[in-house]
């Protein structure tokens, strides 16, 4: 598939680049926000807040200059069937004691089909809040690659292209916390059949079928494999493979 030329940004807090902005515009991307939100705070509705795609480094653009770039009919299906994802993994994490604040989804076409592409729902595109630590007010702790962010917010470097040699010791933090939110949603009691064997529903049917077609061909090979009974271990080599097969296979069906 062709990627589109944007990248589809659901938040359901302001936090991050996006509290940065609100602080300066009471926006997002465009759209006004309420006076008064704190950082970290729960938006009253999600919203889809898309960037460019860019090799060195993603701007964000209004909903209106997305559409400009892809289209009525392209931008409609996958604002649709981002929102839906979003809802999806929130309740899903949710029974984890997990919250997503964040997270990214990436589309392509073919033969004039749009198609779910790229990671879904991971702690590289997402951002996971553990619900006992969150608190208005704060970067709440989290799952994902927040350390490293922290990290070069301490560093001499304007953001842009090359980036900073990163210290090896906060990277292993990365992965260790990667790891953690893996085991969680994978090992939970009685996580495992909510997380492998529930459908994605609420989906326009377009995008649903050119998900569920495009995504991964092998989608029942792999979802066996993200079945098997041995658990997810730190020590096992196979810990992200198998959280991304099994992840992933929740959200490629549409049905």
């Amino acid at each position: 598939a062709d990627p589109t030329p944007v990248e589809w940004v659901v938040r359901g807090y302001v936090v991050g680049s996006g509290w940065k902005e609100y602080q300066q515009s009471q926006s997002i991307c465009g759209i006004q926000l309420p006076a008064g939100l704190a950082q970290a705070q729960q938006l009253p509705e999600p919203i889809m807040t898309p960037t460019t795609k860019d090799d060195t480094h993603d701007e964000p653009i209004t909903q209106d200059q997305a559409r400009e770039l892809v289209g009525d009919e392209v931008f409609n299906t996958c604002l649709e069937a981002s929102m839906a994802l979003f809802a999806r993994g929130t309740e899903l994490l949710s029974h984890l004691d997990i919250i997503l604040a964040d997270t990214k989804f990436e589309f392509g076409l073919k033969d004039g089909e749009v198609l779910l592409i790229d990671e879904i729902l991971t702690p590289d595109s997402s951002r996971f809040w553990p619900s006992a630590d969150y608190r208005v007010g704060i970067s709440p702790p989290s799952y994902d690659k927040q350390i490293l962010r922290d990290y070069l917010e301490t560093l001499d470097w304007d953001k842009n292209y090359p980036a900073p040699d990163l210290d090896p010791a906060v990277l292993a933090r990365v992965g260790e916390r990667y790891i953690e939110v893996c085991e969680k949603i994978v090992n939970s009691d009685g996580g495992m059949d909510e997380l492998t064997h529930g459908a994605v529903t609420g989906a326009t049917a377009g995008a649903g079928a050119g998900a569920g077609a495009g995504a991964d061909s092998g989608s029942e090979s792999l979802l066996a494999q993200a079945n098997a009974p041995t658990p997810i271990r730190k020590n096992n080599p196979n810990t992200i493979g198998r959280f991304l097969r099994l992840w992933r296979n929740k959200f490629i069906t549409f049905l």
